[in-house]
């Protein structure tokens, strides 16, 4: 534990490297602009086949939103949440950088001769919204900045010293970046991945020996007999581990994985993440296996077997009305 937080505090806080941070913003750029390039070929060969332009030749299955039209005027559009004006996208280009009102984005733009029509594909670089909360927000597109770190402007302001900055796709300057250091430093490119997984794999290897040596301690009160100590000590154990896990938000504020992003599922304090949720239900899983393999040979069991009736029935009551309870 204690080489796992030393690793986290001079390695991972002080892990600079621009450059690859960088690196990571272009290969997924690159990635994504493989994408609309596939899906614009196809959509324009289907557009060009077509017999006649009715609403299902304009219609295919793109990951990225686009728009057609013809001689400026609107006639299809792929993402009902928002539809930019023609003199946003208008010119003579194939791939351009546009600033519009819900955002920036890299157009790439096509045509067909017969019908006459043009197509705008969007790759979402950053994006402007009126909500700003824990599920929707103004930043730039997680997919190709890892932590969104990052201020992003047209290349054709950009001056010839400064060439290192622009982004490309194919030798076509998409766009200039000019990162902006996020509080954990740039920890999200390959090259401090392996120290995040070391230390995340560390920390877990403490959670598991912690927990080992507790149960040791549980199959030595079971040897005795003392049942109910070995079930308040198992409980207590994984619940601890469980609390401190979310209090520190581990693992995540070491390896940001998605399975343990609240961004994707933030149910509540006890479960902010699919991870978590996940884990919590595990641990809920082994207590009551624990117990119920354990519960007959405890002190309290052999009391109730032996209490009035009346007593049995109003704790079967109790249990009921908490598990049903539990539900909510």
């Amino acid at each position: 534990m204690v080489l796992a937080l030393g690793l986290r505090l001079f390695f991972i806080d002080t892990f600079r490297s621009e450059e690859e941070y960088r690196s990571d913003i272009a290969q997924a750029v690159d990635r994504a602009m493989a994408v609309i390039e596939r899906d614009a070929e196809q959509l324009k060969r289907q557009l060009v086949d077509a017999p006649s332009l009715s609403f299902a030749s304009f219609t295919y299955p793109s990951r990225y939103p686009y728009y057609i039209f013809q001689q400026g005027e609107l006639l299809y559009w792929s993402d009902y949440r928002q539809v930019p004006a023609y003199n946003y996208l208008r010119g003579a280009y194939t791939y351009a950088y546009r600033t519009l009102p819900s955002g920036s984005y890299v157009v790439r733009r096509d045509s067909t001769v017969s019908p006459s029509l043009e197509i705008f594909f969007l790759l979402p670089i950053r994006q402007d919204t009126k909500i700003d909360n824990q599920y929707v927000s103004s930043g730039y597109n997680p997919a190709l900045f890892p932590e969104g770190a990052g201020a992003t402007m047209a290349a054709s302001v950009i001056d010839i010293d400064n060439r290192a900055k622009l982004i490309d796709y194919q030798g076509n300057p998409l766009f200039a970046v000019t990162l902006q250091e996020p509080v954990g430093g740039f920890r999200a490119h390959r090259s401090a991945k392996l120290f995040q997984t070391l230390i995340s794999l560390l920390v877990a290897l403490s959670i598991v020996l912690v927990l080992f040596n507790i149960g040791r301690v549980i199959r030595w009160d079971l040897r005795q007999r003392n049942t109910d100590r070995a079930i308040v000590s198992f409980t207590l154990s994984l619940v601890g581990v469980r609390a401190l896990m979310l209090a520190f938000n581990f693992p995540y504020t070491i390896l940001p994985l998605r399975l343990f992003d609240y961004r994707y599922f933030a149910s509540s304090t006890v479960n902010p993440s699919l991870g978590d949720l996940l884990l919590n239900c595990l641990c809920g899983l082994f207590i009551l296996i624990f117990l119920f393999n354990n519960y007959y040979a405890t002190r309290a069991y052999r009391k109730l077997f032996s209490a009035p009736a009346l007593v049995k029935t109003g704790v079967a009551v109790a249990l009921f009305l908490a598990g049903f309870y539990a539900l909510y």
